[in-house]
């Protein structure tokens, strides 16, 4: 971790020089100061500029003529924006060189800096912190000059207070106020650098959310956030106290979401990527015979966005939820066995797999988004959806016509038969696809004992516990007998 200590140790050096203060970090300058900002607010922010030019090229138009220390502060301002991404996503040589370039408009050459070498630590960066920041830099410099425009208007009692005052929560709130603050990764990336030890090192508030959503389970009751979409301070603070539960599980401060055990565990865009490349393989396949692929849940990112499921029973809130439109099917994983052993949910709504859109009766093939419900008590049941199968059955000739929502039931594992539309559905092919990769590692406490179980591991169980009888198609049945004789 040597070179985010040296990031975070020239963010310190910022805090202390230029946010507390009205300094600079490359000269003995006031360069951050109301008036400057005032200044670059009205040439900037009150002067947005539209055309196709870069984004340099518009900066120098709209600091044409203007003040030294205005420039100056351009250029740190700069600095700043780019003390985040990694060197993977921009060069140390390019966060210099366009540093230089804009303090070199103020008609002077930036004095020598230890963090301005190419060699520098500094300058390798924390994180990604994503496409429509790197694109997006206009609209993060527009929201850090608003943020420090206000701050450098307020007393210098008022900023000990609001940085000091049950911190970083009441800063948080304070800073939540500037207009589109939320939507923008300067905000996470500004609270991280000021509170690293409370914030995360994150920059991007859906992954903030998702990270959220993944270790929901740490929580008690009490603390867990009911909201859809709550204020991203709600989940800051949730985010701090999961922090505290997991340093105490795994009895080390060393925890990095972004790193093992715990990036498995949340980070799902690769499974998502993976699930849209399966889908369409096989949809690939299907066309050769005109039939369509039908993927249950897919318009549903999240279980959220499903229906409220219940956590002291691993399944939906309302079981009639599963009677007619079955967005995910629901898999009990019990830790407290040894080994780990899957289930369904008790009574016969867990049998009702999924729906689809079969009315065209060209549907060849449906896949079923299968969720863990992981068990570690009597009635405590962790809905842990950054885990995920899917469960493919495969139709020939495809599934006769019948509604927009029609389901698929009566799925018994024991057997592997299945029931559409009121009849015994045969198949000619059934699959388990794993998403995730097999190492991913679950950690939950289990009669006061850490108990961890690995993706390859839940996914035996599940293969232990799901049964499948296809059933070879007439056509073929003939055509392997003519060949026979």
């Amino acid at each position: 971790m040597p070179t985010i200590v040296s990031v975070l140790e020239a963010a310190s050096t910022w805090r202390d020089r230029c946010f507390i203060g009205d300094g600079s970090m490359f000269t003995d300058r006031a360069l951050w100061t109301t008036e400057n900002f005032q200044e670059l607010y009205t040439r900037f922010c009150e002067n947005l500029l539209t055309d196709k030019r870069s984004f340099l090229e518009k900066l120098a138009a709209q600091l044409h003529d203007a003040p030294a220390g205005v420039v100056q502060l351009a250029a740190e301002c700069y600095w700043f924006l780019f003390l985040f991404p990694h060197k993977t996503k921009v060069l140390p040589q390019t966060k210099v060189s366009k540093v230089k370039e804009v303090w070199e408009w103020s008609g002077e050459t930036v004095p020598e800096s230890p963090l301005l070498q190419e060699d520098s630590p500094s300058l390798d960066g924390v994180g990604s912190p994503g496409t429509a920041y790197l694109t997006g830099i206009p609209f993060e410099l527009e929201i850090l000059i608003n943020v420090m425009r206000r701050w450098k208007a307020l007393s210098a009692a008022e900023r000990t207070r609001l940085l000091n005052e049950n911190a970083p929560w009441t800063f948080v709130a304070w800073l939540d106020q500037t207009e589109s603050a939320t939507s923008r990764a300067i905000r996470n990336i500004l609270l991280y650098f000021l509170f690293p030890d409370q914030i995360e090192r994150i920059s991007s508030g859906k992954r903030k959310r998702q990270v959220y959503g993944a270790f929901t389970n740490k929580l008690p009751e009490d603390q867990r956030i009911s909201e859809k979409q709550a204020p991203l301070a709600e989940i800051d603070l949730a985010l701090f106290r999961i922090r505290q539960h997991i340093e105490a599980e795994l009895n080390t401060t060393e925890v990095d979401f972004y790193h093992e055990p715990l990036r498995g565990q949340w980070l799902t865009a690769e499974r998502d990527a993976g699930r849209r490349e399966i889908s369409a393989g096989i949809q690939k396949v299907l066309e050769n015979y005109n039939l369509e692929l039908r993927q249950c849940g897919s318009k549903k990112p999240r279980l959220i966005d499903c229906r409220p499921v219940d956590q002291s029973t691993g399944f939906w809130s309302d079981p009639s939820d599963a009677t007619n439109k079955p967005l995910r099917w629901l898999v009990h994983l019990d830790l407290t066995t040894d080994p780990v052993s899957a289930v369904l949910p008790p009574g016969t709504d867990s049998r009702r797999i999924a729906f689809a859109n079969t009315a065209q009766g060209t549907s060849g093939a449906v896949t079923i988004r299968v969720i863990p419900a992981i068990k570690t008590d009597n009635q405590q049941f962790n809905f842990y959806e950054v885990w995920e199968w899917l469960l493919l059955f495969c139709f020939l000739p495809a599934l006769k016509k019948g509604s927009s929502a029609q389901l698929l039931e009566g799925y018994d594992p024991a057997t592997g038969t299945l029931e559409y539309m009121g009849q015994s559905q045969p198949y000619i092919a059934a699959a388990l696809i794993g998403l995730n990769a097999d190492d991913d590692v679950y950690t939950a406490t289990v009669d006061g004992q850490p108990k961890s179980i690995t993706y390859a591991q839940a996914t035996e169980a599940l293969v232990s516990l799901l049964h499948i009888d296809p059933t070879v198609p007439t056509a073929a049945k003939e055509e392997g007998n003519a060949n026979a004789e």
